[in-house]
């Protein structure tokens, strides 16, 4: 099977909120295809972001495509208002919400790829009965909720066992892992070796001296 190949996912969340589109442009200009867009609700998670109207209006003038991370409550009801043409993948979290799988059908009607998403402290087996209907995952390396903190190191051995799990039931080729939370260029690396192929990189590459060239670098890490 054909290994996927690896992305760098910004995530706007720690980009100029004043200039969100200035900064999508300028990652289009690098090449960039594919934003990372993290919904906060203030419930789920302690803090409060960025809306269905700001997607709508973004998606407007792009031609990245957006994966939508929805760290909310009740995300059953957030999953059409965050869809447009060019949300790529909606990612849920299954922590207290009693029907994961039909979320994640629902995501794929509406054509998107489905994704779950798992905090630190939830176990693999919460993906026992969804790996059927999933097309990615995404591993939390920082307990969600605020942009810049410090990588998790112990998840390394989360990412490694999420891509058995994948081998596995058959699906790791076409399930890429994604990981959020900390990601620089000493901690992308030792991600990409445990198993990771999507990096979500935020403060790293929007709080450089020059954003533009901290992207290209994250680019050429995970592509050499």
């Amino acid at each position: 099977m054909q290994t996927p190949l690896c992305k760098i996912s910004p995530s706007i969340l720690n980009s100029d909120w004043g200039d969100f589109r200035g900064s999508i442009q300028m990652l289009e200009q690098q090449g960039c295809d594919l934003i990372h867009l993290d919904v906060m609700d203030g419930h789920f998670v302690p803090n409060l972001t960025l809306g269905p109207d700001l997607l709508k209006h973004l998606s407007k003038g792009t031609t990245a495509r957006f994966e939508v991370h929805l760290m909310v409550s009740e995300p059953e009801k957030w999953v059409e208002p965050y869809f447009t043409d060019r949300t790529e993948t909606i990612l849920i979290h299954p922590e207290g919400v009693p029907h994961v799988h039909r979320i994640l059908e629902r995501i794929r009607e509406l054509g998107a790829k489905p994704g779950i998403v798992l905090n630190p402290g939830t176990p693999l087996n919460a993906l026992d009965w969804v790996g059927d209907c999933i097309e990615q995952v995404l591993l939390m390396t920082v307990n969600p909720g605020f942009g810049g903190q410090k990588f998790i190191r112990g998840m390394l051995p989360k990412i490694a066992q999420t891509r058995d799990w994948l081998v596995r039931k058959g699906i790791d080729a076409t399930c890429p892992i994604e990981v959020d939370g900390g990601m620089n260029l000493e901690t992308v690396p030792e991600a990409l070796n445990a198993g990771a192929r999507i990096f979500v990189v935020g403060a790293a590459i929007f709080m450089a001296d020059d954003p533009s060239k901290a992207y290209r670098d994250f680019v050429r890490l995970v592509t050499k």
